[in-house]
């Protein structure tokens, strides 16, 4: 009878073993998971940032005189809106460090008339330098707000 109550309980405290292994593996896969998602979704913030900002600057001085121009400036700066708008995995984050607002504060210069620089507050003059360095501000953001959400080392 003894032998039969030790070898229950073995197999008792080998399937809780694997019940618990499973648990932990699971948590662990589904947060790892959870990180590569928020990672492939800044990876593809700061890659549209770039893009959208080099077609601005490429596009912007030509877009009075061609259409062309224009609507290829137009769909680059609607592509990265809607990027900023579409996150699932870091839109708290985003909204909560300030780089929505950033970005919101970029697309103003970006679709700012030159002529209108009289009624326009200076910070929100178009210019190229303008544009390059709001870019390189708002994309060090986003890298920053990537490291602190994905480079940690936690056990769970």
């Amino acid at each position: 009878m003894a032998a039969l109550v030790g070898a229950l309980l073995g197999i008792l405290s080998t399937l809780l073993g694997a019940v618990v292994v499973h648990i932990l593996t699971a948590a662990r896969e589904h947060k790892k998971w959870l990180l590569d998602q928020e990672k492939a979704e800044y990876r593809e913030l700061i890659d549209q940032l770039y893009d959208t900002i080099t077609v601005v600057l490429e596009h912007k001085s030509k877009w009075d005189s061609n259409t062309e121009s224009r609507e290829t400036f137009n769909a680059a700066v609607k592509k990265l809106a809607r990027m900023f708008e579409d996150r699932i995995f870091i839109a708290k984050d985003v909204e909560n460090k300030g780089i929505k607002k950033e970005w919101l504060e970029l697309k103003k210069v970006i679709h700012a008339n030159p002529e209108d620089r009289e009624i326009l507050p200076k910070e929100f003059w178009y210019s190229d330098y303008n544009i390059q360095v709001r870019e390189d501000k708002l994309r060090k953001r986003l890298v920053e707000a990537a490291n602190e959400a994905i480079v940690t080392t936690k056990l769970f």
